[in-house]
């Protein structure tokens, strides 16, 4: 009888039809000193060519869970509740699939885990020139973090040297730069019992903040926050983006006045999902 792996840790990658930028982040996980985590990628409707990657023999040992909804416009929060609704693990783990995480990304988010606290960092933008240079053996060693072979490729990167390299004065560094109640979408950590409190995501929010709208509803529910930018290390594959910026101003005006109604719970969030996507499964038949 073949065992069932019960995780304690799940990582969630959010993606959409970036399957080259998905194959780095993917090898950056093939690297981790920390490796007995569930991996699930979030796809919010990507085409046939991210099914085939996730399939390839080099991911097998990453043992992922492909977790996929129809494209129907950008519904990223409905697509990481409905990967959160089929998890159990106890801690939960976000990043967007294009980002490369540091070795010790896993083992970080882990090791400044708090009990009712939600964790999150950010991210070092590498321009499309840059990222398009880097190797597999780059990732899989992590060189790509080393400051000199970045700054190599784009001298600006210099810039970023205190944020890549492990120092003792990582701490100070993270109490110098604290930003209240910010949780990072793509560099965030949290206590599944936590997410539950607010029932996750809140999918009425179009693009923009809708991670940030998520980190002050815990926090409106008593869950405490930890910025922790030079510790919880990963790169940022940049690329352009078609953004809706009169979206991005409504979603920030939502997002500010959560500040002063204290609301945590959304409905039709965790408790529904697996619910709502039967029916569309039903439908789509």
């Amino acid at each position: 009888m073949q065992s069932i792996m019960i995780y304690s840790t799940t990582v969630i990658i959010s993606t959409y039809n970036q399957p080259q930028s998905l194959r780095k982040c993917l090898l950056g996980f093939l690297a981790q000193t920390v490796r007995n985590f569930q991996l699930v990628v979030a796809d919010d409707g990507s085409g046939p060519e991210t099914a085939m990657l996730l399939q390839k023999r080099e991911f097998a040992g990453l043992g992922i869970q492909h977790i996929w909804q129809p494209d129907l416009g950008w519904r990223r929060p409905r697509v990481l509740n409905l990967a959160l609704a089929q998890i159990e693990a106890d801690y939960c783990i976000f990043i967007d699939g294009d980002c490369i995480p540091r070795a010790d990304f896993v083992e970080a988010h882990l090791s400044h885990r708090r009990a009712n606290c939600y964790i999150s960092g950010s991210k070092v933008n590498l321009d499309p020139h840059v990222h398009a240079q880097i190797t597999d053996y780059d990732i899989r060693t992590n060189r790509v973090f080393d400051i000199e072979f970045l700054a190599a490729l784009d001298p600006k990167l210099w810039k970023s040297r205190y944020r890549l390299q492990r120092s003792r004065w990582n701490g100070l560094f993270n109490l110098l730069t604290y930003r209240y109640r910010m949780l990072n979408g793509s560099n965030a950590s949290a206590w599944r019992e936590d997410i539950l409190k607010v029932n996750g995501f809140d999918e009425t929010f179009g693009y923009g903040s809708d991670d940030r709208e998520f980190g002050m509803r815990l926090s409106n529910a008593g869950v405490k926050s930890r910025w922790l930018k030079f510790s919880l290390v990963q790169l940022h594959q940049g690329h352009r983006g078609n953004p809706n910026h009169e979206q991005i101003r409504r979603n920030r005006r939502r997002f500010r006045k959560l500040f002063f109604t204290r609301q945590s719970w959304v409905p039709d969030g965790i408790d529904t999902i697996l619910e709502r996507e039967r029916e569309r499964r039903v439908k789509a038949a």
